[in-house]
């Protein structure tokens, strides 16, 4: 989606791929280093995942997608009330 393979024959513009790396970035807090993780949080996704790391990956991505868990001033991923109530 921001990338244009052959912009000759791409119907993409740089603008639209512009526009779709910064909304991207913005969305999945890529800007942003974490520097750590509740621990809760781990303890949730490892148990609910079973340990299987693929798995745990994407169980925290959607978490982080789906508004349960977010990233704080501190660069710290912490949990959302709606995380709290779901678990």
């Amino acid at each position: 989606m921001t990338h244009r393979v052959n912009p000759e024959t791409s119907i993409k513009s740089v603008e639209q791929c512009e526009e779709w790396l910064k909304l991207l970035t913005k969305q999945y807090n890529l800007e942003r280093v974490w520097r750590d993780v509740d621990s809760e949080i781990m303890r949730i996704v490892l148990n609910k995942c079973a340990g299987n790391t693929i798995i745990c990956l994407q169980f925290f991505f959607n978490l982080l997608v789906n508004g349960y868990i977010e990233v704080d001033k501190d660069n710290k991923v912490v949990p959302k009330k709606t995380f709290e109530m779901s678990v």
